[in-house]
């Protein structure tokens, strides 16, 4: 087994508390039948107090600075990597786990402008293990420079890490056991916006039923997130005429961010 030292030891443990509370856990229970209570303040763990729970304290962000910056986003892909892992090891659905060649994490970068959500990996993605690189994510890259827009510049997620076998939707039991990786990923990605690529992805998002062509063309808030959803790249592929469509979701979305579009030929 590799030596650990403490100091790693415990930067490991306070950003998987740090991934616990930015994805809402609040308290843990103690092997004593005791709660920890997860709160931000002074890295330490304070004694309880008879009737009190112990509360375990996470460090408080720096005061605003380039170098604060730089530690923020070092500290979140850490704790990214963490979860990929953390992904990388799941066995929740049995069946994904007998089919699958690799799970898919999210890619790119970092508080984006802007996040795209699918809804499960495709045989490519499963190949390579990296979300959209398949026809769609072709596709989708056309649609990112037209919008003068680069992958580098922008966060790709599924609602689910595996492929689904047979080309089939995610089941609901597959999309809850991935629920708490997705909310993970938003939390620490924080994107300003999310854009949601077709039904799938939509309606388990925002918790609805009502499919995305009812959905296009407004925002909605997800956790403080505002949300916009619009047809999935491989929709477009089957209806090339859906295309008009989602290139006015675009010009909306891009209008909202305060970008401007790069001019034609450019």
């Amino acid at each position: 087994m590799q030596n650990i030292s403490s100091r790693e030891l415990h930067k490991q443990i306070q950003m998987h508390l740090e991934s616990l509370r930015l994805s809402g856990v609040e308290w843990l229970e103690n092997n004593n039948n005791s709660t920890l209570q997860i709160s931000e303040g002074l890295a330490h763990k304070s004694p309880p107090v008879d009737g009190e729970a112990a509360v375990i304290n996470l460090p408080l962000p720096e005061k605003s600075s380039t170098h604060s910056v730089l530690h923020s986003l070092e500290k979140k892909t850490g704790l990214l990597q963490l979860l990929k892992e953390e992904v990388a090891n799941c066995v929740k659905c049995p069946q994904l786990v007998q089919t699958r060649k690799n799970t898919v994490f999210g890619v790119g970068k970092i508080e984006p402008d802007i996040c795209f959500v699918g809804e499960a990996p495709g045989s490519a993605e499963d190949e390579k293990g990296l979300p959209f690189v398949g026809e769609d994510g072709l596709l989708l890259d056309k649609i990112l420079k037209a919008c003068g827009l680069s992958r580098e510049e922008v966060y790709f997620l599924n609602i689910i890490s595996c492929k689904p076998p047979d080309k089939r939707l995610p089941l609901p039991s597959e999309v809850s056991n991935c629920r708490g990786f997705l909310e993970k990923q938003l939390a620490l990605v924080k994107p300003k916006v999310i854009c949601c690529l077709g039904s799938c992805a939509a309606e388990n998002l925002l918790d609805t039923k009502i499919p995305v062509n009812k959905l296009r063309g407004k925002f909605y808030d997800w956790k403080g997130i505002q949300v916009l959803c619009t047809y999935h790249p491989l929709s477009l592929l089957r209806t090339p005429e859906k295309k008009k469509e989602v290139w006015e979701d675009m010009k909306f979305l891009i209008s909202h961010l305060g970008r401007v579009l790069p001019k034609l030929g450019s």
